[in-house]
């Protein structure tokens, strides 16, 4: 399966209304377990894990690792 490269986050204004600047994230906690969840739901089980998390520029980058025996996750992308 071919990665593809997904925008986390970056400077702009998000739906909360507010900006998070880049440079003050602190991502260890997310390294530490980085579960990809589908529509943000936390009471369902992840659908994959996030790999080479990376900043660039203004920008939280990952690439994604699906767990291809999810049927959900493989109804993704």
């Amino acid at each position: 399966m071919a990665t593809k490269t997904f925008v986390l986050h970056d400077e702009t204004v998000n739906t909360q209304k507010f900006r998070m600047l880049t440079s003050g994230a602190d991502l260890s906690v997310f390294h530490n377990n980085p579960v990809m969840l589908l529509n943000h739901d936390d009471w369902e089980l992840p659908i994959g894990r996030w790999v080479n998390i990376r900043i660039e520029g203004t920008e939280i980058l990952a690439d994604y690792d699906f767990d291809e025996k999810d049927e959900k996750a493989n109804g993704g992308i």
